[in-house]
């Protein structure tokens, strides 16, 4: 059990402090993701170390430092907890003319089937609808959408990173954006609602 807790304690640990690391590479970036799991993890962690390890020096450099990843974990998730005080506050819309509802859908390029798709959005007939992942195929099989989508912007392409955005309502000034690399778009645009707000 104590090499075990050793091995487990390291283990997330290092999980903790790899984000640290100046990296784009996927396998050092995913450690940004998992917090929550981490925390829990170090918590064990922490608590097979007390109860299981012999009071030796190596057992309180490790609880110091599984207290310190703990703490560190918790400075980035407290915020999205119920511990946190809320900065938005509910609202009451004094209108339904300033309501937008939204679909956003990864399509995953390879998938052929359109026809869901236009189901899903003829079942909840959304202002808005964001696909992504679309390529000049899906852009050509959802072609329909025209007739009740009169604003639109689209970015197909083949490598997976393809968008395209349909809306009821006015989009001012849209603009593709390359951001990230320069085959990876981003959509800007201000929606005028139908009280005339833009946002």
């Amino acid at each position: 059990m104590k090499i075990v807790t050793y091995i487990v304690s390291v283990a997330a640990i290092i999980f903790t402090f790899i984000p640290f690391i100046p990296s784009k590479i996927w396998f050092v970036r995913v450690f940004d993701f998992p917090r929550l799991q981490v925390s829990f993890l170090l918590i064990i962690s922490l608590l097979a170390a007390i109860f299981f390890l012999d009071r030796k020096p190596a057992k309180w450099i490790l609880v110091v430092l599984l207290i310190c990843s703990i703490v560190y974990q918790y400075t980035l998730i407290s915020s999205y907890t119920f511990l946190s005080k809320k900065e938005v506050y509910d609202t009451i819309p004094s209108t339904d003319d300033n309501l937008i509802s939204l679909l956003i859908s990864n399509v995953y390029m390879e998938n052929d089937n359109y026809k869901g798709l236009l189901d899903l959005v003829n079942k909840y007939q959304p202002d808005v609808l964001l696909t992504l992942e679309t390529n000049e195929i899906w852009r050509e099989k959802l072609k329909d959408l025209n007739n009740n989508y009169p604003y639109k912007v689209e970015y197909p392409l083949e490598n997976t990173y393809g968008m395209l955005l349909y809306s009821r309502l006015d989009l001012l000034e849209p603009e593709v954006k390359f951001l990230i690399e320069n085959d990876i778009p981003s959509i800007h645009t201000k929606i005028r609602l139908k009280s005339g707000i833009i946002i």
